[in-house]
């Protein structure tokens, strides 16, 4: 059976069996599911990787996945519903992701930034250190606003144009795409220039990097090419020597 569960600060909610919204505590939560299907919200960030344990620890094949909050009222009090009318689809715009370890370990750097080892073991971390980008605060606020790129890639050349205008590149800047591209810009500042090619388009060279260097970890079939990024043929040779063709 499939479980559809969300959270309101304390407290849990979902969807029984027999269609009606239940609302419980993280103490009594129901058994005899296969899958749980949770929104990437901060709430149900802060909780995943406890929920995750539970149910993966009493069923080894339990089936964890997260969904992208485009097209979803949160502030309404019928998110379930919503949900329970939406099929579970990889389609974009709208679409779930199992949780896998390397999405449980980007939730737990973003509920713990301060944990210097969630930081050094997360995915990007080999790639940041070879261009030169400092795993910084900053860094972690742009995982923090993605969560998971694979939410914005476009059509079937994945393109990153949706992530371009949700960090304000070539797009209206509202207010908060405005303090996205700020964050960008002083990871762009604080990138090592020698390394990276940041000669044009800075902003969305640094942007590309991070989520293209960060799917190739969440799915080998995003691999990236790093021809985008480096012009120097010693760097390319490095980086094919560390990463692999």
């Amino acid at each position: 059976m499939t479980l559809f569960l969300n959270m309101t600060e304390d407290k849990v909610s979902y969807i029984n069996p027999d269609g009606n919204l239940v609302n419980t505590t993280l103490d009594d939560l129901p058994d005899g599911y296969d899958r749980c299907y949770m929104l990437g919200t901060k709430d149900n960030l802060t909780v995943l990787p406890a929920l995750h344990d539970f149910y993966t620890n009493k069923k080894a094949n339990f089936k964890f996945f997260m969904g992208a909050t485009q097209n979803i009222d949160l502030n309404g009090s019928n998110v379930l519903f919503q949900l329970t009318n939406m099929s579970p689809t990889i389609a974009l715009p709208f679409h779930w992701l199992e949780v896998t370890q390397e999405v449980l370990d980007t939730v737990l750097l973003i509920n713990t930034p301060e944990i210097e080892s969630y930081r050094t073991n997360h995915s990007l971390n080999s790639y940041l250190s070879f261009a030169g980008i400092p795993f910084s605060d900053d860094v972690i606020s742009i995982v923090k606003e993605i969560v998971d790129p694979r939410w914005f890639l476009n059509g079937r050349n994945n393109f990153l144009n949706r992530l371009d205008s949700y960090f304000g590149i070539k797009f209206p800047v509202t207010q908060k795409r405005k303090v996205r591209l700020e964050l960008l810009d002083r990871v762009k500042e604080s990138a090592d220039k020698d390394k990276l090619n940041l000669s044009k388009r800075g902003h969305a060279k640094i942007l590309h990097y991070i989520a293209r260097s960060w799917l190739t970890k969440l799915d080998i079939a995003y691999k990236i090419d790093p021809t985008k990024f480096f012009t120097n043929k010693v760097t390319l040779e490095r980086f094919y020597a560390t990463f692999g063709e």
